[in-house]
C-alpha cells in the first residue's frame, strides 16, 4: 500500500464518520453533499481515487484477482437502467433521478481498495488506521452522551436528525446514557476488522492499548448506540471468535465453552429484552411498522415490472415510497416506512426482480470466496457479518455503502492468500 492509497482512505474514513462530528456540518454550506447519508463528495473522492489508481504503476503491484467483478457490473448495470426507466416513469430529469440512484457508484471502491490491500502489511495498516478511528468515534460519542445525560451539557455536534432527536428527546436511555446511534455502523466496522487483527497479527495487536479499544467499543454498541441487531452480531461475533482462540482437543473443554457462550447469550438476550425495552413503547411501535413495510415493499416488488418502485423522487413521490395509511376521518398520511429500515427488503423494493438476480449472483461469490479460502474462520466472520446485515443494517444504503468494498475486499484476500501470506 503506497502514501496515495493512504491518503485517499484516510480522506473517505473522515468523511464516513463526519470528521468525528467535531463541527456542525449539518448546519454547513456542504450539508447537501457529505453528511450521514449525503455521499456526494465521497463519490467524488471516490471516482478520483479510482483514476488515479489506475495510472499509478499498477504492473509493479500485486493483483488480486477479483471474486466480485460480476456482482459490482451486475448492480451498476441495473442501477443504470433503472435509473433510466425510472426518470421516463415518473417524468423526472435524468440529472434528479441520478441525484436519486448516484450512492451506488460508490460500490466502485472495490478496485482500487483490492488493488491496495494485497498483503497483511497492508491489511495491518488499515486495522491499525480504522481502529483509532473507531475509538475515537466512540469516545467522543460517549462523552457527548453523558455530558447531555448527568449534567445537559452539548459539546461538539450531533449531524444526523436521528442522533440530535434522541437527545433533545431523551426517551432512549440506558445505564442513564442517551442513546446516539447513528456511529454505530463504524464502530461496529472497526470492531470487525480489530478481531481479524486479533486472529492475524497477535503480537502487534494483542496489547492493552488495543484491548481498551475493543472494550470502549463494546460499551459504545451496548450503552450508547442501542442498535439491537449490531448487539446481536458483536455478541455472535465474539462467541465464534473466542471458541477459535479457545478450542482444543478435549470434548470436555468444548462442552463447557459451548456452555460458557449459550450463557453469554441468553444474558445479552435478557440484557436486551429487559433492559432497552425491546417489546414496549416505541420501539415496539418500531417493529410493527418494520413489518408493515416489508409486507408493503414485498407487494409491490414488481409495481413497474422487472423493477419496483425504482428511483422515485422522495419529494414528489413520498406517498409513494412510504405508504400511506387512512385515517378513521378518511385523512390520508405517510406511514413512514423506509428502505434504510428493512435491509433487503427495501432493496427488493427498488430493485425488484432484477434486484433478486443481483442477489442470487451476490451470495453465489460471496460463497465461493469463502470456500476458496485458506482462513475459513475469518472468511465465516466476513460472510456472517454481510449476511446478517442484510436483515436491517443493509450494507447497500447510502450511509453504509463504503464499508461493502472494506468487506470485499478483505473477503477476496483471504480467498487469494498465499498459505504464507500471513504466518
Amino acid at each position: 500500500m503506497n502514501k496515495v492509497d493512504k491518503v485517499f482512505i484516510t480522506i473517505l474514513l473522515l468523511l464516513q464518520v463526519n470528521f468525528f462530528d467535531i463541527f456542525p456540518i449539518s448546519q454547513a454550506v456542504t450539508s447537501s453533499i457529505s453528511g450521514y447519508s449525503q455521499k456526494k463528495l465521497m463519490l467524488v473522492i471516490v471516482l478520483i481515487y479510482c483514476v488515479v489508481s489506475q495510472l499509478i504503476k499498477i504492473n509493479k503491484r500485486e493483483n488480486i484477482p477479483s471474486f466480485f467483478g460480476l456482482s459490482i457490473f451486475t448492480l451498476l448495470f441495473i442501477v443504470l437502467i433503472v435509473t433510466c426507466y425510472s426518470a421516463k416513469t415518473y417524468s423526472q430529469s435524468i440529472v434528479s433521478t441520478f441525484l436519486t440512484s448516484y450512492y451506488f457508484l460508490i460500490i466502485l471502491l472495490y478496485y482500487p481498495i483490492k488493488r491496495s490491500i494485497i498483503n497483511a502489511s497492508s491489511l495491518y495498516w488499515l486495522i491499525n488506521i480504522v481502529s483509532k478511528f473507531g475509538f475515537w468515534v466512540s469516545f467522543i460519542k460517549i462523552a457527548q452522551s453523558g455530558l447531555k445525560s448527568f449534567f445537559n451539557i452539548n459539546i461538539f455536534a450531533l449531524n444526523t436528525t436521528i442522533d440530535s432527536a434522541s437527545s433533545e428527546s431523551m426517551r432512549f436511555t440506558f445505564l442513564h446514557f442517551v442513546r446516539l446511534p447513528s456511529s454505530s455502523d463504524f464502530v461496529f466496522f472497526s470492531m470487525v476488522l480489530l478481531i481479524i487483527g486479533f486472529v492475524l497479527f497477535k503480537k502487534q495487536l494483542m496489547n492493552l492499548k488495543f484491548m481498551s479499544i475493543f472494550i470502549i467499543d463494546i460499551f459504545f454498541i451496548i450503552v450508547i448506540g442501542q442498535t439491537r441487531m449490531y448487539i446481536l452480531m458483536v455478541a455472535l461475533i465474539l462467541a465464534l471468535m473466542l471458541f477459535t482462540f479457545l478450542k482444543s482437543g478435549n470434548k470436555v473443554n468444548d462442552l463447557l465453552l459451548l456452555t460458557t457462550f449459550l450463557v453469554i447469550g441468553c444474558t445479552v438476550i435478557m440484557l436486551l429484552t429487559f433492559r432497552l425495552d425491546l417489546t414496549n413503547g416505541d420501539r415496539a411501535v418500531s417493529l410493527t411498522i418494520r413489518q408493515g413495510a416489508i409486507s408493503y415493499f414485498l407487494n409491490n416488488i414488481n409495481y413497474n415490472g422487472f423493477y419496483g418502485f425504482g428511483f422515485a423522487r422522495d419529494d414528489l413521490y413520498g406517498y409513494l415510497i412510504h405508504g400511506t395509511t387512512t385515517l378513521w376521518w378518511g385523512g390520508i398520511m405517510q406511514s413512514g416506512y423506509n428502505y434504510d429500515d428493512v435491509g433487503v427488503f427495501g432493496f427488493l423494493a427498488i430493485f425488484g426482480y432484477s434486484g433478486i438476480l443481483f442477489l442470487i449472483i451476490y451470495l453465489s461469490q460471496i460463497l465461493l470466496a469463502f470456500l476458496k479460502s485458506n482462513l475459513k474462520i475469518l472468511s465465516f466472520l466476513v460472510l456472517l457479518v454481510l449476511v446478517m446485515s442484510m436483515g436491517s443494517l443493509s450494507l447497500f444504503n447510502p450511509q453504509r455503502i463504503m464499508y461493502l468494498p472494506f468487506y470485499l475486499s478483505i473477503l477476496c484476500l483471504f480467498a487469494n492468500q498465499r498459505g504464507e501470506l500471513f504466518k
